[in-house]
């Protein structure tokens, strides 16, 4: 399991002895490598985020409501245009 991802026996143990939290990225190696979902190795249906994903996802949270919509429409191609006063100050 270790040379799956590069790290050492001594890690896996610790991880085993719960004298270590397991990283996200260890998390989601394992599940690309085996080819199963996060939540195999959670126990829980909530996606890992990555640390961009998480940054976005608190700056989208601080826009009203109208500006979510404008951003959503304009990142999915659907024509919609984001303009400054849709900024977060």
């Amino acid at each position: 399991m270790a040379e799956i991802i590069g790290v050492t026996p001594a890690a896996i143990c610790r991880w085993e002895k719960g004298e270590r939290v397991i990283s996200d990225w260890v998390i989601k190696s394992y599940s690309r490598y085996f080819g199963v979902p996060e939540s195999y190795f959670t126990g829980s249906d909530e996606p890992i985020l990555s640390p961009q994903e998480k940054r976005l996802l608190k700056y989208f949270r601080l826009l009203d409501e109208a500006a979510q919509e404008k951003y959503l429409e304009a990142m999915s191609g659907k024509g919609g245009t984001v303009s400054e006063s849709d900024t977060i100050r």
